[in-house]
């Protein structure tokens, strides 16, 4: 999982699995700007799983002014990371 930024804070035990297509949605390329809807599961240790989705939006390079800034959305707030 190499965007997700806070997996070192996940008990041991835990694994993440990424399911974006599988749950149906489209392949997540990240060289070609767009809007994109991912998913991943969460498997804890105590054997439940939550299904985590995202949506996430890739821009060109050129589009970026100034200092590059990173922004998750979700559906109730964008935040800056």
């Amino acid at each position: 999982m190499d965007n997700l930024i806070n997996y070192n804070d996940f008990p041991q035990g835990t694994t993440v699995t990424d399911t974006t297509v599988s749950a149906g949605y489209s392949t997540i390329d990240t060289s070609v700007p767009g809007t994109y809807t991912g998913q991943i599961t969460i498997a804890h240790p105590d054997g439940t799983a939550d299904d985590v989705f995202d949506i996430l939006v890739i821009v060109e390079q050129e589009q970026i002014r100034n200092e590059p800034k990173l922004y998750q959305l979700n559906m109730f707030h964008m935040e800056e990371l």
